[in-house]
């Protein structure tokens, strides 16, 4: 650990740069995080997950502090059965910033729930991704991450849209008809009327 010089030749170019290296812990505890769903979907504005945290040993992990965050992030939208169509609103800017979901402690057995208000999205562009950033402390005040991501689909109904792909050149030509396609998906992926 501590400060490194790393240095890069190019041709004749040197290229001189310090570094800081640093210890890297590895995580000690086991951490699950379970929604029982591989996709959210505009129902889930309450979310609620089993938190579940071992030792690596196996042990309980009990009354240890938990904190858990959340972000939205704008992701392409895409459904299996319709590909090549866009169902993105290109007029939609989306930030979603970190947002507190769970602070607490875990009960003797390691275990807790988590409940999280993810709100309606209507600036949304489509669909996006629930990113959940965990940690778990140990008493000494050391501490296991957990990542996991989830996609997110807000609408109840989407819009989609697909664009012949044009003449050798991807130009549709003014003085011709072209057909497009539209669909409307539930956030199954279903048709709706």
């Amino acid at each position: 650990t501590g400060y490194w010089l790393a240095k890069a030749k190019v041709g004749g170019a040197v290229f001189n740069k310090t570094i800081r290296i640093e210890t890297v812990k590895p995580n000690r505890l086991k951490i699950e995080l379970d929604f029982g769903k591989d996709k959210l979907i505009y129902r889930d504005l309450n979310l609620s997950g089993d938190l579940n945290v071992r030792w690596l040993t196996g042990a309980k992990a009990n009354e240890l502090k938990t904190e858990f965050e959340y972000q939205l992030s704008p992701i392409k939208t895409q459904f299996a059965n319709y590909p090549g169509f866009s169902f993105d609103d290109e007029s939609k800017e989306f930030f979603g910033e970190r947002q507190i979901a769970f602070q607490g402690r875990l009960n003797a057995d390691g275990y807790t729930k988590l409940s999280i208000k993810l709100g309606k999205q209507t600036r949304a562009p489509g669909a996006l991704k629930a990113k959940f950033f965990g940690k778990v402390f140990e008493e000494g005040g050391d501490f296991s991450i957990k990542n996991v991501s989830i996609p997110f689909y807000p609408y109840e109904v989407f819009v989609g849209i697909k664009i012949p792909e044009g003449d050798k050149r991807g130009i549709l030509l003014t003085d011709e008809d072209h057909k497009i396609r539209v669909v409307t998906l539930d956030s199954d992926g279903n048709p709706v009327n």
